[in-house]
């Protein structure tokens, strides 16, 4: 089983003894990314500020766990007001996937009233999976004539990249 990593890079850090994300494997999960200004705890008062922030600490989390924002599969936002606010991710959103056919799921929920924040996020990423091209994962299973619909496999693609499939 791969080692948990801690992810830190410098000019974000958490008030609590907690990484800026965590790596197993090719998993990556982030704690809590807030939208303060890039190297103080300064919080912008106006949203459009915070969400420039969000997407600039996502971009850095996901380069220092060892990927690209093309490795992104899930970003869960919370928002003061998610039913107005939304819009205000979408510019940001289209810079950093400009591909429609390519861009990872969005969850958009409603943000705690405690908090001084007016966006927050957590980001899911999965590496190494551009290493297997298309076809390479069904010809290894049926190469080893014994994997079935439904078999969950595991294939090592390196010493921190990790995939596990489901074949169907």
């Amino acid at each position: 089983m791969a080692k948990r990593q801690s992810v830190i890079f410098p000019g974000f850090a958490h008030q609590n003894a907690i990484p800026n994300a965590s790596r197993i494997g090719n998993v990556m999960m982030s704690s809590v990314i807030s939208g303060v200004d890039p190297g103080t705890r300064n919080l912008p008062a106006d949203l459009a500020s915070q969400v420039t922030n969000i997407f600039t600490h996502i971009r850095r989390t996901v380069e220092a766990a060892g990927g690209t924002p093309d490795d992104i599969i899930k970003i869960t936002f919370w928002m003061k007001d998610p039913a107005t606010a939304r819009a205000a991710l979408n510019d940001e959103w289209v810079k950093m996937f400009p591909d429609p056919d390519s861009r990872p799921a969005r969850h958009t929920l409603a943000l705690g009233a405690e908090s001084n924040a007016l966006v927050t996020c957590d980001v899911v990423a999965v590496f190494g999976c551009d290493q297997v091209h298309d076809g390479t994962i069904e010809a290894l299973a049926r190469a080893s004539g014994t994997v079935r619909t439904g078999d969950v496999f595991h294939i090592n693609c390196g010493p921190l990249s990790n995939i596990i499939c489901r074949f169907v």
